[in-house]
């Protein structure tokens, strides 16, 4: 009986190593592609900050910004509260109580409107203002893009290598999204609309007083692994 047990171990064993010499076994080709696009950033959003002064209510600071954004032919519809309710900052001197404040975005679209609205800030002289975000109005369908790319180009590289060997492409095993190392520094670029694990850069240079945008660079790279089918 202890025989038969053991027989029955033994070739329960032998199964298992056969199979799974069975799977490893299979011939496998492993490629990366890469692509990778640039373009000029649309969307600048700007930060602006108004506080009531002693002439002055962020009401009617709003109404003068407003006015200057006309003249400037900049859609009023581009400027948005970012908070349902205005700020309050309490100050502790007799006959102050409470000073009003209130924080809007801006949306741009290229280096020039911004450099007009800067110069016209400083005029109106507002509180606080400052680039929070650049980036790019269809920035998610060029991601997109720049993934099936990047696939397509994995694809070609191993039907090219499997060419020279009279071998065929088979069906992918693994496809997997790499991210190289980088910054991924879009001006405080973690805080836009863009989310997603994309290598891109971009900057703000200032020459002369005038700012100045270099462009997104868009970038996605796959791993995939292919089994490896003889020609037919």
């Amino acid at each position: 009986m202890r025989i038969k047990k053991t027989m029955i171990a033994l070739a329960v064993f032998f199964t298992t190593l056969s199979n799974a010499q069975t799977v490893t076994e299979q011939p496998y080709i492993e490629v990366s592609g890469k692509s990778q696009m640039i373009v000029m950033p649309d969307q600048i959003i700007v930060s602006i900050v108004l506080k009531e002064k002693k002439v002055t209510t962020t009401e009617q600071q709003l109404e003068a910004l407003k006015a200057e954004l006309l003249r400037l032919n900049i859609p009023i519809s581009n400027l948005s509260l970012t908070h349902s309710n205005a700020d309050y900052i309490r100050v502790k001197f007799r006959k102050r109580d409470l000073i009003n404040k209130a924080n809007y975005n801006l949306v741009l679209k290229n280096a020039k409107e911004v450099n007009e609205v800067f110069e016209m800030l400083d005029v109106i002289d507002v509180f606080k203002a400052r680039i929070t975000e650049v980036t790019h109005s269809k920035i998610v369908k060029f991601q997109k893009e720049m993934r099936i790319s990047a696939v397509k180009a994995s694809r070609d590289k191993a039907d090219y290598l499997l060419k020279e060997l009279d071998a065929k492409r088979g069906l992918p095993l693994v496809v997997r999204e790499e991210f190289p190392n980088s910054n991924y520094n879009l001006n405080n670029y973690r805080s836009n609309s863009v989310k997603n694990p994309q290598v891109i850069h971009s900057k703000i240079s200032s020459t002369g007083g005038e700012i100045g945008f270099r462009k997104i660079k868009i970038t996605a790279q796959v791993y995939v692994k292919f089994l490896i089918k003889e020609k037919g």
